[in-house]
């Protein structure tokens, strides 16, 4: 009888724990929580929530480490699918933004690079001087490469 009453406690106190582990949404606490429950003997489906939940917030987590990683270097793709990514992880707007100040910069980088190399090959066909000049000078202006120039 002690043995079940024990079993019964040990029940419970998982079952709170989970509970508590669900409120935080602390990957840490969802993860010790599950592992309690089932030393415990809890049933797969007592689990279920706080598996899924843990599933989440894993993906939150990585979602966010991925529009870090893009906003630290940059690229119109690298970004896109960051902030791709974290949208369908579930992350709020304000988590999303600088990726989005940061694809905006790069977007009008790679139009203004874009122009430049137009300017350029205008400016190699007519063979004029000054609007070759003009089109180096707006090239290196948009961050085109030395190569990218001639």
């Amino acid at each position: 009888l002690e043995k079940e009453e024990a079993k019964a406690e040990r029940k419970a106190g998982a079952r709170g724990k989970l509970g508590e582990a669900r409120e935080s949404k602390a990957i840490d606490q969802l993860r010790a929580a599950i592992k309690e429950g089932k030393a415990a003997g809890l049933e797969p489906g007592e689990l279920q929530e706080t598996e899924a939940l843990l599933g989440a917030e894993e993906r939150k987590l990585a979602a966010r480490t991925g529009l870090e990683e893009a906003v630290a270097s940059p690229g119109v793709q690298r970004l896109r699918a960051a902030i791709d990514e974290g949208e369908k992880a579930g992350l709020e707007e304000a988590e999303v933004k600088e990726a989005r100040a940061s694809l905006e910069t790069e977007e009008a980088n790679a139009e203004r690079k874009a122009g430049a190399r137009g300017k350029r090959g205008e400016a190699r066909e007519s063979k004029a001087i000054d609007q070759l000049r003009a089109a180096i000078k707006e090239g290196k202006a948009a961050g085109l490469e030395p190569g990218q120039l001639q």
